[in-house]
């Protein structure tokens, strides 16, 4: 059941003056477990996913897998090492980051080496510069999962082309090679290389603009990642795509850029 009083509370607006296609936040709660849940317009579902998939509902109900699948799966866990030797048959483990402190749970076969990546960003950038081969292939999972461009948009050329010729420390992670943030993450398409803390988008026309596109999602507009990125201590500087094919291109990003 959708709250409408508790939307509007919360967001500002009734979920019963949007479209069925938006993607604006909503409130709502499971008809069966009475679970609330926030979800948008657009995914809402009378059920959540608990009770979606309970008992007969659930398409695996009644169904056993077959004797080499589950041998398989059971090689798999065996091959799962805790953090003194043997199998490891438990969950998380909690280890301390050798880099910078912080104290993490994962599960033991995703720890690798003495800098864990999935620390905090300046792990990342350290792991990711010293083991480049595991590097690649988990940059390539997370473009697959993220939906990540394989290569630059001519206005993102236009800015490393500016760049390069003025000495600009700015390094290309449009390619989901950098993520700031956990739910909610940020990719952005430029970060400073100097420790600054300084992200640059560029930005298309039509794809993160709200007045050119009406079905734009929330994580495509500028408020929403300033908002992420001002919570993990990131400023941003956003240049649009005209901004990037005027004739004075260069010069427009010198001048936006040189008060930092």
């Amino acid at each position: 059941m959708i709250l409408e009083e508790e939307t509007f509370k919360e967001f500002g607006y009734y979920p019963s003056e949007l479209s069925l296609e938006s993607h604006k936040k909503i409130l709502a709660i499971c008809d069966d477990c009475g679970k609330a849940k926030i979800t948008s317009k657009n995914g809402y579902r009378t059920l959540c996913t608990s009770c979606a998939n309970k008992g007969e509902l659930n398409g695996f109900f009644g169904k056993r897998h077959i004797e080499a699948t589950r041998q398989k799966m059971s090689d798999n866990h065996a091959d799962c090492k805790g953090p003194n030797g043997g199998n490891w048959k438990g969950g998380l483990v909690t280890i301390k980051c050798d880099n910078c402190g912080n104290i993490i749970k994962k599960f033991p076969s995703h720890i690798k080496g003495k800098v864990h990546h999935f620390c905090n960003n300046k792990c990342w950038i350290e792991w990711s510069s010293t083991n480049e081969e595991d590097h690649q292939h988990h940059r390539e999972m997370r473009m697959k999962q993220k939906n990540c461009p394989v290569h630059h948009t001519k206005p993102e050329l236009v800015f490393e082309d500016i760049c390069k010729k003025n000495n600009l420390p700015f390094k290309y992670t449009g390619d989901g090679s950098f993520w700031i943030g956990k739910n909610p993450s940020v990719n952005p398409d430029f970060v400073e290389c100097n420790g600054k803390k300084i992200a640059v988008e560029v930005f298309g026309d039509y794809w993160h603009s709200p007045l050119l596109n009406q079905k734009l999602g929330e994580r495509s507009t500028l408020n929403y990642r300033k908002k992420v990125l001002k919570q993990y201590g990131w400023k941003l500087i956003m240049f649009w795509e005209t901004d990037l094919k005027r004739k004075d291109a260069e010069q427009f990003v010198l001048n936006k850029l040189k008060g930092i």
